[in-house]
């Protein structure tokens, strides 16, 4: 472990001053990557640094300010039915529980959204969506997927599994640079009322393995012998 354990060890391993954020972040940790990245003549070590600080920085987020906050309207609170990211895309059967102790079977059709509203034997119910890996964000489900670092800097070639099955696709230097891709039509199916979800995938860079001197230089004279 590299130690980064906060916002300021953070910035100060991307070389950026506190109050940096954003284009800066990734700014900052692209051209870190092309001077660590082994591949590249650089440090293991310093590279997972590297990669820790970004992933501290990247999923930071700061705490509303009261004043943003706009007060909600209490409502009557309907009995929860829960159903995963799967039975939301292609429909399914599930069940619910009412307060007074009976389970109810209800059937989901294709394109079931958070908040929607169903009734079972008088009985109405509300749905959720919950599925670990999958988050969803009103017609669009969001994702991450693990990518090397260098990716992050040139881009190059995905395999994601999604809910929908594996994707291969290409991003560009682009995509790479913001750190997410989007997959359109990917998301949640439409319906009458809302339309065609998207998927949007946040890339995120994985461990960097370090090797030992020795094995390095093995690696080396196993690659120079085959060249």
């Amino acid at each position: 472990m590299s130690g980064v354990l906060d916002r300021k060890a953070a910035l100060a391993v991307l070389g950026l001053t506190p109050g940096a954020e954003g284009e800066a972040v990734a700014r900052a940790f692209r051209q870190a990557v092309k001077r660590a990245h082994p591949d590249r003549g650089g440090d293991a070590r310093r590279l997972q640094a590297i990669v820790e600080a970004y992933r501290l920085l990247q999923h930071e987020a700061p705490a509303p300010s009261p004043l943003a906050q706009r007060p909600t309207l209490a409502r009557p609170r309907l009995t929860e039915a829960v159903i995963d990211v799967r039975t939301a895309l292609i429909g399914g059967v599930a069940e619910a529980m009412t307060a007074d102790g009976r389970r109810l079977s209800l059937r989901i059709d294709p394109g079931a959204r958070i908040g929607q509203v169903v009734e079972v034997e008088g009985e109405r119910l509300e749905l959720t969506i919950r599925d670990e890996g999958v988050t969803v964000r009103g017609d669009d489900l969001w994702i991450n997927h693990t990518v090397d670092a260098a990716v992050l800097v040139d881009g190059g070639r995905l395999a994601v599994d999604t809910p929908w099955g594996r994707r291969c696709f290409w991003i560009n230097r682009k995509t790479a640079a913001r750190g997410l891709a989007r997959l359109p039509g990917d998301g949640l199916p439409a319906t009458e009322e809302r339309r065609q979800g998207d998927l949007f995938i946040r890339l995120v860079p994985r461990d960097v393995v370090v090797e030992s001197p020795v094995r390095l230089l093995l690696r080396r004279f196993a690659a120079a012998w085959a060249a």
